[in-house]
């Protein structure tokens, strides 16, 4: 049975299996690199919940199979980080179902409008365009991304 919801402190370690599982499936990266780069995943309530945001999971037969977290930026405006699919499960519809949580979490508490960033080989532009999201500016390899929410 497929679940969307917020994280919890007994999700940590899955939420840094499959983080490090999919990134070591893009990039090279050594122990070092990797934890470096699940830093803030060691205390996900700080990081992100108490800073106002969202970490939301996908779960099936209750182990996670993805992951979108939400940080405020400024007012009405929030960052997309750690969206993170196992590849057995894209293609169908996990991410968009995933997002579309988010999407809602964000319009349910005031924000109007979601960025994110992100660089080869992470691009997922066909999935980002397929969202609602445009690119609004490049800085080198990396590319910007923003998608104004309706609101009602």
């Amino acid at each position: 049975m497929i679940k969307i919801r917020t994280f919890r402190n007994s999700d940590t370690s899955e939420i840094i299996r499959l983080t490090t599982t999919v990134v070591k499936e893009f990039l090279d990266y050594t122990d070092e690199d990797l934890q470096d780069l699940i830093t803030d995943l060691s205390d996900i309530k700080k990081n992100y919940l108490d800073k106002g945001g969202n970490f939301i999971v996908c779960t099936i037969n209750d182990n996670i199979i993805g992951t979108i977290a939400l940080l405020p930026q400024k007012k009405h405006v929030v960052k997309l980080k750690r969206m993170y699919l196992y590849k057995a499960y894209r293609g169908k519809e996990h991410g968009s179902n995933i997002f579309n949580f988010a999407e809602n979490w964000c319009k349910d508490n005031d924000f109007n409008k979601i960025i994110l960033s992100t660089y080869p080989p992470f691009t997922g532009s066909k999935f980002y365009k397929k969202m609602g999201f445009n690119i609004y500016k490049n800085i080198g390899k990396k590319t910007f991304y923003e998608k104004y929410l309706e609101t009602i």
